[in-house]
């Protein structure tokens, strides 16, 4: 049997730009809690 090895996948969720409600580019973050209730939609 083949020996079949581990591939690590990782996935980054990146919205550019994002603004704040000064209409400042920021930084912004989505949790794994994030992505989980938007799949659920």
């Amino acid at each position: 049997m083949a020996d079949k090895t581990k591939n690590d996948v990782h996935l980054a969720l990146v919205h550019y730009p994002v603004y704040n409600k000064n209409g400042e580019t920021i930084t912004s973050s989505v949790t794994t809690l994030d992505v989980h209730d938007i799949l659920r939609v």
